[in-house]
């Protein structure tokens, strides 16, 4: 099986759209060389985006956009399991989780949550 890992710097500017092409292209140009792919994978934060970049407030409305764009993207290679990086989501009051979506053919195969207290960064830096 092969694996392609997508790099990626997550900081304020990530964006879909350009993650988007990133993703194509690394699937189109990993394929072209490799062959068959058996999965793709994203960086953790990689559907990290922000609704406002100076207040670094995290825009949780692109969830469904982020679904529709990567069923498309894994339409094109049916066979790849393509896990694009992981998304925040609202857990419940004062607190978020992180997932992973996993597509396959054009479909939503799977989630896996990551469960957080919103202190990423805070044990990030003691690290």
């Amino acid at each position: 099986m092969k694996v392609v890992g997508i790099k990626h710097v997550v900081n304020a500017e990530n964006n879909l759209r350009d993650y988007q092409s990133k993703v194509s292209k690394v699937l189109a140009e990993a394929s072209g060389e490799l062959g068959e792919l058996g999965v793709v994978v994203g960086p953790d934060y990689g559907l990290c985006f922000l609704k406002d970049e100076k207040k670094k407030i995290i825009d949780f409305d692109k969830r469904q956009e982020i679904i529709d764009v990567f069923r498309e993207i894994s339409q094109g290679f049916p066979k790849t399991l393509v896990l694009p990086g992981s998304v925040p989501r609202l857990a419940s009051a004062g607190q978020m989780a992180h997932s992973c979506l996993a597509f396959k053919d054009g479909q939503v195969v799977e989630e896996f949550y990551k469960e957080t207290d919103c202190s990423d960064s805070q044990i990030a830096q003691r690290h």
